[in-house]
């Protein structure tokens, strides 16, 4: 976590923590309140697993076409 730049885009900067099961942290400068969480899982068997957490302020729509 921390700052980026360069062949990867445009700057970007994120902080979080997970405290007591609780997150907390900023994203461009946002303070989170949200998780966008991804979730994989098997058509032919029980398998299921979580691929990605992203901490967001809010999730509406242009967040959700973005991602």
């Amino acid at each position: 976590m921390g700052v980026h730049s360069g062949d990867r885009g445009p700057e970007w900067t994120s902080s979080r923590q997970n405290i007591n099961g609780h997150f907390y942290g900023m994203e461009n400068a946002e303070v989170t309140k949200t998780i966008l969480c991804f979730i994989v899982k098997s058509l032919c068997c029980k398998y299921e697993d979580v691929v990605a957490m992203v901490p967001l302020p809010a999730v509406n729509s242009f967040v959700i076409k973005k991602w």
